[in-house]
């Protein structure tokens, strides 16, 4: 069976109001990596197959909101267009924003641990700090998941969907909301 099959069955059964993560799809498919689990899922949503939006994991319940995968409803029409970007910033605007966004994490890093500078990279530093207790879980996987997608569009020249581009702005939001003294 392939692996876009092996993902349907898996949707179908947890019925269309039920979505799941990348993450787990990846774990309960036994598709490696992820990656290529968010391939699947999208050229499935380009032909109608597969719903996308943001919401919380019927699998594993994860702490944060992640971009789900549903089951289509029959007779779904396909998207028709493979651009993802369509409601989204272009590639420019993606990397200006997200660049900014890691200038302030830092600077705010900066303060949580009373440095004038790190030249730790964001992931690790954002992982040490964590495990430390001087930020949150919570904060610490919205970093994680922002500078994975910063990766991607500045790194990879790769820009977010709409989806994806909505859970950036919320989890950027989410930042500044939980981080005292974040620069505007």
């Amino acid at each position: 069976m392939a692996n876009a099959d092996r993902i349907l069955d898996l949707l179908r059964k947890q019925g269309q109001e039920n979505g799941v993560c990348d993450d787990c799809i990846e774990v309960d498919v036994n598709v490696h990596p992820r990656q290529q689990v968010n391939q699947i899922c999208r050229r499935l949503e380009a032909e109608g197959k597969v719903a996308r939006r943001v919401g919380t994991c019927s699998i594993r319940n994860h702490e944060r909101e992640k971009v789900l995968n549903f089951a289509a409803a029959a007779g779904a029409k396909p998207r028709g267009s493979l651009d993802f970007s369509k409601g989204a910033p272009n590639l420019k605007e993606q990397t200006d924003i997200l660049s900014d966004w890691l200038s302030k994490a830092a600077e705010t890093l900066n303060r949580v641990e009373n440095v004038p500078r790190s030249i730790e990279p964001i992931a690790t530093r954002v992982s040490r700090l964590r495990r430390e207790g001087l930020i949150s879980s919570s904060l610490a996987d919205k970093m994680l998941h922002l500078n994975a997608f910063r990766n991607r569009v500045v790194k990879e020249r790769n820009a977010l969907d709409v989806i994806e581009w909505k859970l950036a702005q919320k989890y950027i939001s989410d930042c500044q909301c939980e981080c005292k003294g974040w620069i505007s």
